[in-house]
């Protein structure tokens, strides 16, 4: 079974929370939830089910290293001001 980052795993309980912890930050930040994965995410908007949207691992990697940085540079700047 094949993680996000490429690596492969035996366990299905790493499998399922590794896929679900990849998605975690998009869900947060859009409100949508993911269905399926591997190789890429599916999620779909709860308010509107009959919207759905697949996106490539890679590009979830991206953003998420894009929200991890607005995060860490949101944190390091109000630390900043204290």
């Amino acid at each position: 079974m094949i993680l996000p980052d490429g690596t492969e795993t035996n366990s299905n309980e790493v499998y399922i929370e590794t896929w679900r912890k990849f998605a975690k930050p998009i869900e947060v930040m859009t409100g949508l939830k993911h269905i399926a994965f591997d190789p890429g995410v599916q999620f779909f908007d709860p308010r509107h089910q009959s919207k759905h949207i697949t996106l490539s691992a890679w590009f979830i990697k991206l953003l998420n290293d894009y929200i991890k940085k607005v995060h860490d540079d949101y944190y390091r700047m109000m630390n900043e001001g204290s």
